[in-house]
């Protein structure tokens, strides 16, 4: 069973991405593949295919964990693991609502080696359907960057929203 429409609730945008410029630990959706066999794929509604790209390799392989056959709960409890200690609440909004998520979790290199073997240990790897893949770059025809609502990212990584301030009024 896949969860393409439970993500589709708390994206907040999706724009195109340039395949040449894909950036590691970020989350993408493959619109349309094309296999090695040659058959095209367009990949929406429930087939949507949202990944969290691990890594990518320097003959232009992409390692993804394909979130979209994990529930976004046990997605965003693995993230919230590799969040960077000295972050806090209000920077890791700041850069969720930036698509930055691959700034507030833990640097790794571009082949994204520490997170395949920090996702190898987890049980997002390890259920059925299996969630890792490879996509060849040169099959990617249509690829978009996806932005997360913040406040939906923030509940399911059971992060406490900051206090909102309050200006101070004057005595009457």
């Amino acid at each position: 069973m896949g969860f393409s429409n439970s993500y589709k609730q708390i994206v907040k945008l999706e724009s195109t991405a340039q395949k040449n410029r894909l950036i590691p630990r970020k989350v993408y959706r493959i619109v349309s593949y094309q296999y090695v066999d040659g058959e095209l794929k367009t990949l929406n509604g429930s087939k949507s295919s949202y990944v969290f790209l691990i890594g990518i390799t320097p003959d232009k392989v992409l390692h993804c964990l394909k979130i979209s056959e994990v529930q976004p709960i046990k997605f965003f409890n693995w993230l919230r693991l590799n969040v960077k200690k000295n972050l806090n609440n209000e920077q890791i909004i700041q850069k969720i609502d930036e698509s930055s998520i691959d700034e507030i979790i833990v640097p790794d290199t571009r082949v994204g080696t520490k997170y395949f073997q920090n996702i190898k240990s987890n049980t997002i790897y390890s259920q059925q359907p299996g969630t890792y893949r490879t996509y060849m770059l040169k099959g990617i025809k249509i690829i978009n960057e996806v932005i997360f609502d913040s406040e939906q990212v923030l509940k399911l990584m059971r992060i406490p929203k900051p206090p909102t301030k309050k200006g101070k009024t004057p005595n009457s």
